[in-house]
């Protein structure tokens, strides 16, 4: 027996959409979409928050803390070795 003919009516189904908490269908609210949308915004935002790095980096660790860098991990831009005073690559170690 064949198919029947699909209803005009209805949206078809996407399976090619990731299913998850922070996905989002046509078939969902908007709201739900767009608290995922706001959800990952805001951690990407927070992620940013730090000051901007002076040139020639920070004069001490407490320089880069007030301008929101601590942990700083050898390789980052904000990294310099008079930060980091026990030598193991994280300057700045917040406590």
């Amino acid at each position: 027996m064949a198919d029947p003919p699909p209803d005009p009516t209805t949206r078809p189904s996407l399976p090619f959409w990731r299913e998850g908490p922070l996905s989002c269908r046509l078939e969902e609210p908007i709201m739900r979409c767009l608290s995922a949308v706001l959800l990952i915004l805001s951690l990407a935002s927070a992620a940013t928050a730090a000051g901007p790095i002076p040139v020639g980096g920070f004069k001490n660790c407490t320089a880069a803390k007030a301008a929101g860098y601590w942990n700083i991990k050898k390789g980052s831009p904000a990294y310099h070795t008079r930060l980091d005073r026990d030598g193991d690559g994280l300057a700045c170690e917040k406590k």
